[in-house]
């Protein structure tokens, strides 16, 4: 069976974008609601409180292997107008990979209303390399959930929470069965 590393993409020691909503606060929140919902948990973990991203990657090398996956939680940010949803994928990431980061990325469209701004290669945004998709050894997925400046797409998270908390919990318990 394989594992799944659920990661709040900014820890309590790093802050990430700070707008309209926290992004730590709101990564470690969204990641603990998401937990509950799973069915089983005896092979999920959690990490990203207060661990540096080198922790993070190390952490999930030790007890991973490449059948396994991580799910990187974010929010955006930009200039106040951008709005939507995306995922990024590891850009030699399999076509299972690919297909599980679409059904999140359209779940989480469905339950706000965002905009589906795509599944792209890590190469693809304002970073050309993002450490949680090329350096560790699982099927990784970053997600975008909305833009933390952008207030239509911060009442739609915030209307929506348990939408996109039941949707995407949905499609981990069916790669967790």
């Amino acid at each position: 069976m394989s594992k799944l590393n659920l990661i709040a993409g900014h820890s309590k020691n790093k802050a990430g974008a700070v707008v309209l909503i926290n992004e730590a606060t709101e990564t470690i929140y969204l990641r603990d609601c998401i937990y509950a919902k799973l069915k089983r948990k005896d092979n999920v973990y959690l990490d990203g409180d207060f661990d540096s991203l080198n922790m993070v990657v190390n952490k999930i090398n030790a007890r991973s292997t490449k059948e396994d996956y991580t799910l990187s939680i974010h929010f955006n940010a930009f200039n106040g107008e951008a709005n939507g949803s995306e995922i990024y994928v590891y850009h030699g990431c399999n076509s299972k990979t690919r297909s599980i980061a679409t059904d999140i990325l359209k779940s989480t469209c469905e339950s706000l209303g965002t905009h589906n701004r795509g599944v792209f290669n890590e190469n693809h945004g304002a970073h050309s390399r993002l450490a949680i998709l090329n350096d560790t050894i699982t099927n990784s997925m970053l997600l975008e959930v909305c833009f933390v400046d952008n207030k239509n797409d911060v009442n739609n998270y915030k209307k929506n929470l348990d939408k996109l908390v039941d949707g995407i919990a949905v499609i981990l318990n069916k790669l967790m069965e």
